[in-house]
């Protein structure tokens, strides 16, 4: 089986592949990434070492896309993750990579007749809904209430049924327009794909930063004895969007959802 990893010299793309390499060997795996992000450059020469293929290309460039060849799987893992793209910069970059570039590779896969693995987001869900959840609070952290007023949320988390058709950010818009288009691929080219909606992901190797890696950025500023601001929903009815001091408190620094 050969699989292709979009976006495979960054934080996902990187553990995923080492982790299919380290479990199954008898895979041959295929990273594409274009190295934009920062650190991203340091992650290939691992990957050269565990003999894994690396390409340097652009998902938004379907000439480039294609060089990797014959596929079995396309795991989609490229995409500019920042909540604030669109928004404190142009929206048509964030477009461009994160709708326009996820076309190509659906489109791609289907060339293939390959399956498909979408890396989603929850941040397909829109702010406003994340901002009515109600919470309880324990000893360490906030829960999910029992009650709640919107539908597709419990105790137990939330479910497909959670609200999404409202505000989200570009970043959440554009990767919801991904599994819509999805639907279509399936229904029409015969595309067969999962959608993995992402929640906080943290791990080694992460380069995190105000507005993404909350768990790594906390982590480097804990470390670095630097003041920490968090940027997400949620956090508007407990921190107040506001810049908290070294270790915050238990409310500030547990509520963060993105």
């Amino acid at each position: 089986m050969r699989i292709l990893v979009t976006g495979g010299a960054g934080f996902v793309g990187f553990n995923l592949l080492c982790y299919l390499n380290d479990g199954y060997p008898h895979y041959r795996l295929v990273g594409l990434d274009n190295l934009k992000r920062l650190g991203s450059e340091q992650n290939v020469s691992a990957l050269l070492k565990r003999g894994i293929e690396f390409l340097h290309g652009d998902v938004r460039n379907m000439h480039e896309l294609q060089q990797a060849g014959t596929v079995d799987v396309v795991i989609h893992c490229a995409s500019d993750a920042s909540v604030l793209g669109g928004i404190t910069s142009p929206a048509e970059l964030i477009i461009q990579n994160n709708l326009m570039g996820s076309v190509n590779v659906f489109e791609y896969a289907a060339q293939q007749h390959a399956r498909l693995i979408y890396f989603s987001t929850n941040r397909i869900y829109s702010c406003e809904s994340l901002n009515a959840l109600a919470y309880a609070e324990r000893d360490s952290r906030l829960v999910l209430a029992k009650t709640q007023k919107l539908s597709g949320v419990s105790a137990r988390g939330i479910s497909e049924e959670f609200p999404v058709m409202l505000s989200k950010t570009f970043y959440g818009a554009t990767k919801y327009c991904g599994e819509v288009l999805l639907q279509e691929y399936a229904a029409y080219k015969g595309l067969r794909y999962v959608i993995n909606r992402f929640g906080v992901i943290s791990g080694s190797g992460q380069f995190g930063m105000e507005s993404q890696g909350v768990i790594a950025y906390w982590l480097r500023q804990h470390f670095e004895q630097k003041p920490l601001k968090y940027i997400g929903s949620g956090l508007d009815k407990w921190a107040g969007h506001a810049e908290v001091g070294m270790l915050g408190t238990p409310r500030a620094t547990l509520v963060y959802i993105a």
